[in-house]
């Protein structure tokens, strides 16, 4: 990890003098960037390793962090993809496992002296425990399911805090937990959006965008998100191409909140939205299975 000044000079590294033992994936930070948080893992899922999630201040100082063991018995090691996403203030961290575990952090809490007591203690500095309780996480967001004879999950792609109640989580494709193994069907949360309450981690509703989605994206206020959709890798439906906006101040559930989709031949690779709702998406051109190719590499502007 390196931190740099606006002119270019490096201001820290971590580790100062070697490598971490796993993958740096992803790295967030609160708006004033004293609380800069990242995850490390093991995306080889072969040296047995737990992802771990760090908070350091804008010195490069750790403040704390948090081991997360490997979901057992489908997988010997743990990682976080993009899956990890500070609020504004610093205040709430999230983080989200590949294989679908979500966890919930208060900064504060994690502070707190250890106690010695827990795994993951460092008693120096803080080590606070997960707000969710640790028991619970494997009925939430997705898990392992076994569907004639084979193991089968969507994979953990993307998290953000959208407000002090909810976070939402984005889900991926659909893979097999023991691997090389069949997929007989999608899962039923696949390429899915996910929207937990933040006291105590429950599912409020989920909304299916039919094909993988690059993350989500809201716009400078809160006010708007927006959600671009790509390849529908189970049935490669092409019609799922495109991209779904949000209200994010409306009440109710995903179908609630939608206020318009935008239908691309191609598919989008990535988006952005601002506070007065105009999007712009990339979008790429797919290949299909006889040959043709639809859509074009371009930049789209909807207002």
């Amino acid at each position: 990890m390196y931190k740099f000044s606006p002119d270019g000079t490096l201001s820290w590294k971590l580790p100062a003098a070697e490598n971490y033992a796993q993958s740096v994936n992803w790295i967030d930070s609160s708006q004033d960037g004293k609380n800069v948080v990242f995850s490390t893992g093991d995306w080889t899922n072969s040296f047995g390793l737990d992802a771990v999630v760090y908070s350091v201040d804008d010195s490069g100082n750790l403040r704390w962090k948090y081991e997360i063991p490997p979901l057992k018995p489908y997988f010997v090691s743990a990682a976080i993809w993009h899956g990890l996403d500070v609020s504004d203030d610093g205040s709430v961290v999230t983080a989200y496992t590949g294989d679908g575990r979500k966890y919930l952090f208060y900064d504060s809490e994690m502070m707190r002296p250890g106690d010695g007591k827990t795994a993951w203690d460092m008693k120096t500095p803080g080590d606070g425990k997960t707000s969710w309780d640790t028991y619970d996480w494997q009925s939430n967001v997705t898990v392992p399911e076994e569907v004639e004879g084979s193991h089968i999950y969507a994979y953990g792609e993307a998290a953000k805090i959208s407000s002090k109640n909810e976070i939402l989580y984005l889900t991926g494709a659909t893979l097999p937990a023991y691997y090389p193994d069949n997929i007989p069907m999608a899962h039923p949360l696949e390429n899915s959006i996910v929207s937990c309450d933040t006291e105590k981690g429950n599912t409020s509703w989920t909304y299916n965008l039919g094909g993988r989605c690059a993350g989500i994206f809201f716009s400078p206020d809160m006010r708007f998100f927006v959600l671009p959709v790509g390849k529908d890798s189970s049935s490669g439906n092409t019609q799922v191409h495109g991209v779904h906006v949000f209200d994010n101040q409306k009440p109710g559930n995903g179908n609630s909140r939608l206020i318009w989709r935008f239908n691309t031949e191609g598919v989008i690779l990535d988006a952005a939205i601002s506070s007065d709702c105009t999007v712009a998406a990339v979008e790429a051109p797919l290949k299909l299975e006889n040959g043709n190719v639809i859509g074009k590499h371009r930049l789209i502007i909807v207002r």
